[in-house]
């Protein structure tokens, strides 16, 4: 999944990704670039501009980035899940009511 935006808010679109074992390049605008982890889940790119864009690409394919970056993927996916968060959550009040 490429997200090349000159300006942007998290959309999103990184999840939906992720979602589907997605790498993703992303240019480095708004909230894009915080849910990537730069060459483990996905490319960074510092400035929207097509050079730059060109050498990531070439990149991803040249050096089959999509199976590499495939387990990290899923390793964020299940420490960032909503199960994980969840008992994040239950464990902080189960802590400050005293109970372990």
């Amino acid at each position: 999944m490429f997200v090349f935006y000159r300006a942007a808010t998290q959309i999103g679109i990184v999840g939906i990704s992720y979602h589907f074992d997605l790498p993703v390049i992303v240019t480095n605008v708004g909230g894009l670039a915080e849910m990537v982890e730069e060459n483990k889940t996905g490319l960074i790119i510092n400035e929207p501009r097509s050079e730059l864009i060109t050498d990531a690409l070439n990149k991803y394919f040249t050096e089959n980035l999509n199976e590499k970056f495939r387990p990290n993927i899923t390793e964020y996916k299940s420490i960032h899940s909503w199960s994980k968060l969840a008992d994040e959550i239950k464990n902080f009040i189960l802590m400050l009511k005293g109970i372990s």
